[in-house]
């Protein structure tokens, strides 16, 4: 698979319905491993909440999903929140909802619309990115090169841009898999054949 629809960055959204607070965070969740990381670090940041209610896709295929209502009655929090993600068509994203109870309560139908809404509006503050397979290139160069290589890497579309100077200039980067060649061979001949290429492995990033 090229490319996938993901949430653009983790983000937070508090809503209050019938005194009960809820706090929803979305973030992209690049496997399984991360998904439970990220509601573990909301479970010890709210340990005082009523509950932390979860669904996640933690693959690209939307084969890998889970969800946890956390004590709500069944079916009331989880596939309300998991819901959320699939219909927005996103893999690799995790929300985790927190209520705090306040007194009323929703009853099963009341519960269902707040979970969901309140993982739509996370979602919605996170906003969306596609995805795409990228594969690392890193560029050595002397720094009499340094102007030719960066006007060479500006040519592309890339992603995760770093610079290192010491002895030599390096600049690494992620560019779509099938651009990788092309812009080292744009590297190579902006620099007469002095830099020194090397291609990396492969990740997914937003471009």
């Amino acid at each position: 698979m090229k490319s996938y629809l993901s949430v653009a960055s983790i983000a937070e959204r508090e809503t209050v319905i019938e005194r009960s607070r809820f706090i929803a965070v979305a973030a992209p969740a690049e496997d399984e491993a991360a998904a439970e990381a990220l509601i573990t670090r909301i479970k010890k940041r709210h340990t005082a909440a009523t509950h932390n209610c979860y669904g996640y896709i933690a693959d690209m295929t939307g084969t890998l999903m889970r969800f946890s209502d956390d004590g709500e009655p069944s079916g009331t929090a989880g596939m309300p929140i998991l819901d959320a993600i699939r219909g927005r068509g996103l893999r690799r994203a995790a929300v985790v909802v927190t209520r705090y109870f306040g007194g009323i309560k929703l009853g099963a139908g009341g519960l269902v619309r707040a979970y969901r809404s309140a993982a739509l509006s996370a979602l919605d503050e996170a906003g969306q990115a596609e995805y795409f397979l990228c594969r690392g290139v890193t560029v050595t160069v002397d720094y009499s090169l340094i102007l030719a290589t960066e006007r060479a890497l500006a040519r592309f579309n890339t992603a995760d841009l770093r610079k290192e100077y010491g002895t030599l200039a390096k600049f690494s980067v992620y560019v779509a898999e099938e651009q990788a060649q092309a812009l080292a061979d744009a590297a190579a001949d902006a620099t007469l054949g002095k830099a020194q290429i090397c291609m990396l492995g492969q990740k997914y990033l937003p471009l």
